[in-house]
């Protein structure tokens, strides 16, 4: 729908802008996809956050189904043949295993953690965000595990070195609701039930904020996703 160097400052509201254009090119019954592709320091972004557009407060998340994906990883032929091998296995499969990385688990060696992730993981998810320096490296070890789903929290625990020997530990609890939720769904339908889930999270009336008013859903398929012209180069100036 476009393609052009910004500053950052002016990233989001062309971004809303394509977006709404490219609806003009939908099919009435087409399946609709926000597909966030970002650098890696990006990814925490709160896209799904995004005020929808200049007349609609409503967020962008809620509008429909939304994902982020890693530039760098969207660049690599080898992670991307990987992935389609993933997705060949999971197709074939009801359900989906799901690695916890725990708010405590955050001095994992991140080689082995890639190593025992491509064998055995086919999502992973996370207790608190890529904010500190370890936990990015954990994410990392994800991410060139060619693992096709990762959830995570935008804000919340800090993923302190004693944090899970607390029974409020914000970041156990969201693991162990989305292990919850996540039971028994396809991957390949995850979109669209964490969209339900958003629009759920951002209806909610309650006192407290729902568990998942912050969820960030990493979701990538190559065979869905193809790569535009635009993913050679940076388009942030």
């Amino acid at each position: 729908m476009g393609s052009r160097r910004l500053p950052v400052d002016r990233v989001r509201p062309y971004t809303l802008e394509r977006i709404d254009e490219a609806y003009r090119e939908l099919e009435v019954g087409a399946r609709e996809l926000l597909a966030f592709v970002l650098p890696r320091r990006w990814l925490n972004t709160d896209v799904a956050h995004w005020q929808r557009s200049a007349d609609d407060d409503s967020p962008l998340g809620t509008f429909a189904p939304l994902v982020v994906l890693d530039l760098e990883r969207r660049r690599s032929g080898g992670l991307q043949h990987k992935l389609r091998q993933k997705w060949q296995y999971l197709d074939e499969r009801p359900t989906a295993r799901l690695h916890r990385i725990d708010c405590w688990s955050v001095g994992q060696d991140q080689v082995k953690l890639t190593i025992g992730l491509r064998r055995d993981a086919d999502m992973v998810g996370f207790a608190t965000p890529p904010r500190a320096d370890r936990v990015r490296r954990l994410f990392q070890a994800s991410l060139n595990a060619a693992v096709p789903v990762m959830l995570w929290p935008r804000t919340g625990c800090r993923g302190e070195h004693r944090c899970g020997e607390s029974v409020d530990c914000r970041g156990s609890e969201f693991l162990d609701r989305l292990a919850a939720h996540l039971a028994n769904l396809p991957p390949r339908e995850l979109p669209r039930h964490i969209h339900e889930l958003r629009e759920a999270a951002y209806a909610s009336d309650a006192p407290e904020p729902h568990w998942a008013y912050d969820l960030a859903l990493l979701w990538e398929d190559p065979e869905c996703l193809p790569d535009p012209a635009g993913y050679l180069h940076n388009p942030v100036g």
